[in-house]
């Protein structure tokens, strides 16, 4: 009998929830859907929660964990990658989160990140060698409506927080100097959240950008909570007119008629 309801529940949710769990990826993280699971590997957990992708690492203070897509070359026009990311830091550890650049391998990467304590500023790992520069001027607001920005041309690559410009790398005047990868990154034990990831190009062609860099997360419309309710409560009322049918065959459930 619990094996047939583990099936009925297996069932269940490869053909409603999975799916669901799959758009709400795709409205959080846009072109990182794809690569993303929700997981829990023993140190890293995942979750769709409050609107948001969440990462939460409760063990590891010097835990990292990224995802990351490629996009072509920049030959012309602009490039933009926008997050909106929310973090709160365990006890007293170091957390970090935003967007993360130029994936060379596990020892080799730069981006742009907010810190717990308020601090927007530029990371690099190269060889094993951590840095990081913190901004002067501009400070994150830590209310879950930060929005980090890499704007990338063929000359420059800039990162903004809210709008504000935190620092404009010279390329040297060739695309080539930058790895064209992206994602997100995390940083320490806490718990960080992801919303509207972005890729979006003017000048050539443009990258899949669904979802919002707003706060909170995108809304459906009116057309699409009804279908989303009519294919949920057909499902769940089929599932348990069955999953009752089982009960009776299996259990000595008193029950009138054949």
């Amino acid at each position: 009998m619990t094996s047939f309801i583990r099936l009925l529940s297996a069932l269940l949710f490869a053909t409603v929830f999975a799916p669901l769990a799959q758009a709400d990826l795709k409205s959080n993280l846009g072109p990182l859907a794809d690569v993303v699971q929700i997981e829990d590997d023993g140190e890293w957990k995942t979750t769709l929660q409050d609107g948001w992708f969440n990462l939460i690492n409760t063990k590891n203070p010097s835990g990292v964990r990224a995802y990351k897509t490629s996009q072509p070359p920049l030959k012309g026009g602009e490039r933009e990658t926008t997050l909106n990311v929310y973090l709160q830091a365990q006890d007293s550890d170091p957390a970090m989160a935003g967007i993360m650049l130029n994936y060379l391998g596990d020892d080799n990467f730069m981006g742009i990140v907010i810190d717990a304590q308020g601090n927007v500023g530029a990371i690099t790992l190269m060889d094993g060698e951590f840095s990081k520069q913190d901004s002067d001027t501009v400070r994150a607001r830590l209310d879950g409506s930060d929005v980090l920005k890499v704007r990338e041309t063929v000359d420059q690559v800039l990162f903004y927080l809210n709008g504000e410009e935190v620092f404009n790398l010279d390329q040297n005047g060739g695309s080539n100097d930058f790895n064209q990868t992206y994602g997100i990154i995390a940083i320490g034990k806490g718990r960080f959240a992801f919303n509207g990831f972005n890729v979006t190009q003017t000048g050539g062609s443009a990258f899949p950008a669904p979802g919002s860099t707003g706060f909170p997360a995108p809304q459906m419309n009116e057309t699409q909570v009804y279908q989303g309710k009519v294919v949920l409560g057909t499902t769940l009322g089929i599932f348990f007119h069955e999953l009752g049918h089982a009960l009776i065959g299996e259990t000595p459930l008193p029950a009138p008629g054949p």
